[in-house]
């Protein structure tokens, strides 16, 4: 391991942080157009009536994004420079979104298959060069500033991200109503706006100074490299319950795709209501920056993912009830809560389970514990694939009694997870157990 200097701060900071806020808040605006829980499935449900290809659209998203992480970390841990990697994988994976709008325009959604063949190589792409660039962009983040200003900074983020997307809501729901565009030129606005957002928050990257850090000599050997990752549970007991918490958390997935399926496909609702989820997302995620923001800051990201496995318990419950017959007068501002939690249980992402992790990680050692994550994470991946085959084989019901069953444990497990520790690497170290924090 080679160290460096502690990093200075001050010297950039300013523009660090308003280059961080700007990235944060364009690329949080495209995913509101491409959202994989509103647009992305009501889209593939245009081209299909398949449950489970539906589900597979949420299963490529994410499951491209978190998946190949654990090698991407191992490529990039000794490289002393990620700013570099971080731009080139950005330039490979951002322009898809327009090129898929081009595509509708020119009739492609006359052939429902080759679209949504497309549909899903094209989002398999975006997400895994998007899984490299995030690898190097957390490394960055976590260099650029102290522990105790990255909850503002991203609260912030999320708060403005979330006012510009109430805007993107109502754009949605003219777009897809009645009076705004036929299928499919509706959605070629809507993902050409999506692919307006990405590139824009990649010029903002441009401006991001990468501040000094502690790397590896080399990467480890391919061959050492799945042991190593062993040791990190072994050696890290906060880091494996924190993993149990998210991926019992993450069986919410499950449900997700399928929530607008239910509001607009057995509950009524017009299509024109995604741009009311929409909206209701991109404002919890908004209250999430400002309220779990500030709980983040003074009382702990573990306070935060406390909150969210809760809430996400709160959404899938309400749902149940609804599936089962109660309050269906009432459907229609339930199902805008449930976005609005959805919303607020993605904005704590980062406040809570990535600003945790960053904490918890030794900074030489950062992409590992990163990818690690992630890469575990993608194990759920097949959740909406389940999800689908829930539905085709059973009910609603069904699907949202079992997603009950299997998120109410995150929510009482979260509750054990110790305040996150900063961690710093020993001054000189020879092999891996050196790096890992103690027990």
């Amino acid at each position: 391991m080679t160290v460096s200097s502690p990093p200075d701060f001050s010297r950039y900071a300013l523009r660090n942080r308003l280059a961080f806020f700007a990235d944060y808040v364009l690329f949080g605006l495209g995913l509101t157009f491409a959202s994989g829980s509103t647009i992305l499935p009501a889209f593939a449900a245009r081209l299909t009536d398949s449950k489970i290809l539906i589900g597979a659209v949420g299963s490529v998203l994410f499951g491209a994004w978190l998946l190949p992480q654990i090698l991407a970390a191992n490529y990039l841990s000794d490289k002393r420079e990620k700013y570099p990697h971080m731009i080139r994988g950005s330039w490979v994976g951002r322009p898809f979104f327009w090129l898929y709008a081009i595509f509708l325009v020119l009739g492609g959604a006359a052939y429902p298959a080759l679209a949504l063949v497309l549909l899903l190589i094209g989002l398999a792409i975006f997400s895994a060069m998007d899984a490299y660039v995030a690898l190097a962009w957390f490394d960055l983040f976590g260099k650029a500033m102290p522990p105790n200003e990255r909850g503002r900074v991203v609260g912030l983020g999320q708060l403005v991200n979330g006012l510009l997307a109430v805007g993107a809501g109502w754009l949605v729901n003219y777009l897809l109503s009645e009076n705004g565009l036929a299928f499919p030129y509706s959605y070629a606005i809507i993902f050409t706006l999506a692919g307006i957002c990405f590139m824009a928050s990649l010029l903002a990257c441009y401006y991001i100074v990468e501040l000094p850090g502690e790397v590896k000599e080399t990467m480890a050997a391919w061959r050492d490299y799945i042991p190593q990752l062993g040791a990190v549970f072994k050696h890290d007991r906060s880091f494996a319950r924190f993993n149990a918490v998210r991926l019992l958390a993450g069986l919410h997935g499950m449900a997700t795709p399928f929530y607008v399926i239910y509001a607009t496909r057995v509950a009524g609702l017009p299509d024109s209501s995604i741009g009311v989820f929409l909206t209701a997302q991109t404002i919890g995620t908004a209250l999430a920056g400002i309220g779990l923001g500030l709980v983040a800051d003074r009382k702990g990201s573990h306070r935060v993912i406390q909150i969210s496995s809760v809430l996400e318990v709160v959404a899938v419950i309400a749902a149940l009830v609804l599936a089962l017959g109660g309050f269906r007068a009432s459907v229609g501002w339930i199902y805008p809560l449930i976005f609005a939690i959805i919303g607020i249980v993605e904005g704590s992402l980062m406040l809570g389970y990535f600003n945790y992790l960053l904490d918890i990680s030794p900074s030489d050692n950062r992409p590992v514990y990163m990818g690690l994550t992630n890469t575990l994470a993608g194990l759920l991946v097949i959740m909406p694939l389940i999800g689908g085959w829930i539905l085709e084989h059973f009910s609603f019901t069904a699907l949202f009694a079992l997603t009950a069953i299997g998120i109410i444990p995150a929510a009482f497990l979260a509750f054990t997870l110790p305040k996150a520790v900063r961690h710093e690497p020993a001054p000189v170290s020879h092999g891996v157990e050196a790096s890992l924090p103690a027990a």
